[in-house]
C-alpha cells in the first residue's frame, strides 16, 4: 500500500512539473501603457491657390523655317519687236474726242454691248476719262522663238500708267471667234523684258462664248479656267514678257512664245485693257456680265495674223481687198503712137514713157501731138 502511494505521488509531482514547464514558456505579456496611443498621422489638405503666371519679358521667336521665295531662272529673253502696218488694228479714239470737246465718252458706232464691242475708258458714262484705258491701236509681230504684241494706249497714258492697269491679248488659235489662250500683264512700270504680273490662261474645255461666240446668248461657261504660266511659274519660265516700249511710254509690248499658236503662225488676236479687276473665268464677258455695271473696259477688234481676214470671223475688223489694177493694151493713137508713148518735139519719134520727158507739159510746144503726149506719159507714170 506503501509503495502504491509512493507512486501515485511521483505520478502527481511529474504531471505537476510538466504542466509548469509549459507555463514557463508562454510569453509574457507588455504592460499596459501609461499614455493613450496617438492617432495615425493624417495631412490635412490645404487649398490650392494658383500664383498668376508671370508676363512674357520678350515676344515669341520668329519662325525660323519659314518658306523661301521662288527663284525664276530665265534661259531667254525677247528682243525687240518688229511690228508691221499690215498687222496693226486701230481702235475709237475716245481721247481725241474728249480734247475736242466730246461730253460724253461713248462714241457713235464705237461701243455695241451685242457684239462685245467696248469702249468704255471710264468708270461710268459720265465719269472722268482715264487715258491709260484707251486703246488707240494694237499690233502684231513675230521672230523665231516669240510673237510679239503691242497695245498702244492714248498720248496722255505716258508716264501715267496705273499699277492696276491690266492689259491683254485674246488668242485664237482655230480661228472660230473663241479665244484658246488669254495673255494679262498688271503692275506694268519697267521699259525692260519682264514676267512679273504676267499670267498666261486656257480655256481646255472650250466653252469660252457659249454657243454663240461675240454675242449675249446667256450661255454660261467657266471661262478661261487654267493658270499655265503665272509671273515665270509654269513648265516653261520664259513663256510670256511685258514691258513699257522704250520708244513709245504710251504703249505696253508683250512678248510670248510661239509654241501658245500653231506651227503656220495663222492665229486670230485681239486687245483688252481694264481697270481694277479681269475676272479669266467671267469670259465670254457679254455672257456673264451686265451691259450697265460694266465699265473701265476697251476692246478692239480681232485681226489674223499670216493669213488674209476673213468674215468667218466674228469680231473681225472690217476690211476691203485691193481691187486689182487692170492691165492696159496699148493701142494706136490719133496721133501715130501708142499710148504709154510719147513723141519727141525733137526728132518727131514715138519714145517709150519709161524715159522721162524731158519737157514738162505746161511749157506750150510747137507740135501740140507732143504736148499732149508728154501730159499721158505723166499720168502712166
Amino acid at each position: 500500500m506503501k509503495r502504491t502511494a509512493l507512486r501515485i505521488l511521483v505520478v502527481l509531482f511529474v504531471l505537476v512539473m510538466a504542466g509548469c514547464s509549459k507555463t514557463g514558456k508562454m510569453t509574457t505579456p507588455a504592460p499596459l501603457p501609461t499614455d493613450p496611443p496617438a492617432a495615425p498621422a493624417t495631412e490635412i489638405p490645404q487649398p490650392v491657390v494658383e500664383q498668376p503666371t508671370a508676363a512674357p519679358t520678350d515676344a515669341p521667336a520668329a519662325a525660323t523655317d519659314a518658306p523661301s521665295a521662288v527663284v525664276i531662272t530665265h534661259l531667254v529673253t525677247p528682243g525687240d519687236p518688229a511690228f508691221t502696218f499690215d498687222q496693226k488694228v486701230t481702235d475709237c479714239d475716245t481721247g481725241e474726242r474728249i480734247r475736242l470737246g466730246a461730253t460724253t465718252i461713248v462714241g457713235t458706232g464705237c461701243d455695241v454691248w451685242d457684239k462685245a464691242k467696248f469702249e468704255r475708258p471710264a468708270a461710268a458714262s459720265n465719269a472722268a476719262y482715264n487715258p491709260a484705258l484707251d486703246i488707240i491701236s494694237a499690233s502684231m509681230a513675230s521672230s523665231n522663238a516669240f510673237m510679239f504684241g503691242k497695245v498702244a494706249l492714248y498720248k496722255d497714258a505716258a508716264g501715267a500708267i496705273p499699277a492696276d492697269l491690266i492689259v491683254g491679248f485674246e488668242i485664237d488659235t482655230d480661228i472660230d471667234s473663241r479665244g484658246e489662250f488669254l495673255i494679262l500683264a498688271s503692275g506694268i512700270t519697267s521699259i525692260n523684258w519682264s514676267t512679273d504680273g504676267v499670267q498666261v490662261w486656257q480655256d481646255k474645255n472650250e466653252d469660252v462664248g457659249g454657243k454663240k461666240a461675240q454675242s449675249p446668248d446667256g450661255q454660261q461657261s467657266d471661262g478661261y479656267e487654267t493658270l499655265v504660266f503665272d509671273a515665270g511659274v509654269g513648265d516653261d519660265p520664259d513663256l510670256a514678257w511685258v514691258r513699257i516700249s522704250p520708244t513709245e511710254p504710251s504703249s505696253v509690248e508683250f512678248a510670248f512664245k510661239t509654241d501658245l499658236v500653231p506651227s503656220s503662225k495663222i492665229f486670230a488676236w485681239w486687245a483688252w485693257t481694264s481697270l481694277g479687276t479681269f475676272d479669266p473665268a467671267k469670259m465670254e464677258l457679254v455672257d456673264l456680265a451686265k451691259d450697265n455695271s460694266s465699265w473701265n473696259l476697251d476692246n478692239t477688234c480681232a485681226w489674223i495674223f499670216n493669213a488674209k481676214p476673213t468674215n468667218l470671223l466674228t469680231n473681225i475688223c472690217a476690211f476691203t481687198y485691193p481691187t486689182a489694177i487692170p492691165t492696159i493694151t496699148p493701142t494706136p493713137s490719133q496721133l501715130g503712137c501708142l499710148v504709154g508713148e510719147y513723141k519727141d518735139p525733137g526728132t518727131g519719134q514715138c519714145t517709150s514713157c519709161s524715159i522721162p520727158p524731158s519737157i514738162d507739159c505746161k511749157i506750150q510746144l510747137n507740135d501740140p501731138g507732143a504736148l499732149w503726149f508728154q501730159c499721158r506719159c505723166q499720168i502712166f507714170n
